[in-house]
């Protein structure tokens, strides 16, 4: 048995917490140590995905909504209108409504994707509502996935 001796004497709500800082800095390193901690009985299984998970999660929103932010003023510069045209960028945002779903949930799976594709759906998609459903539905089934293959 591993003893990473991590967290000891930490409520659950402070390993919480922890695990979903942790995600902020590297969601994939997060989501392993999290497994190996559980597997050494260290920590919860459930304290782990969840953390986790809701760390992945807020991330996933915090990208989108960066993307949102800042989007439109980006695609408004010179530099990209010499670049790519309005009309492209509307067929774009089109797409991302009508298929970006495709795009959301394969990014949470292929590395160095994500925060292209995250803030792309932000800069470009006008629903929310949908890559909320997507990107909430991606990191439910990559969480338990990732977090317990290790444990």
């Amino acid at each position: 048995m591993i003893d990473l001796d991590i967290g000891r004497g930490l409520t659950p709500w402070a390993q919480l917490g922890a695990i979903i800082a942790a995600t902020f800095v590297s969601e994939d390193l997060t989501c392993i140590a999290s497994g190996l901690l559980i597997r050494s009985r260290q920590l919860d299984g459930f304290v782990g995905v969840a953390g986790c998970f809701l760390g992945i999660f807020v991330g996933d929103m915090g990208l989108w909504l960066m993307g949102r932010a800042c989007g439109r003023r980006v695609l408004d510069t010179a530099w990209v209108r010499r670049r790519v045209s309005a009309a492209r960028i509307e067929r774009m945002g089109d797409w991302f409504d009508r298929r970006g779903w495709t795009a959301i949930v394969a990014a949470r799976f292929v590395p160095g994707t994500r925060l292209p594709v995250y803030l792309g759906a932000g800069m470009l998609g006008r629903r929310a509502d949908r890559f909320v459903l997507w990107a909430l539905l991606a990191a439910l089934v990559w969480t338990p996935l990732l977090v317990l293959l290790v444990a």
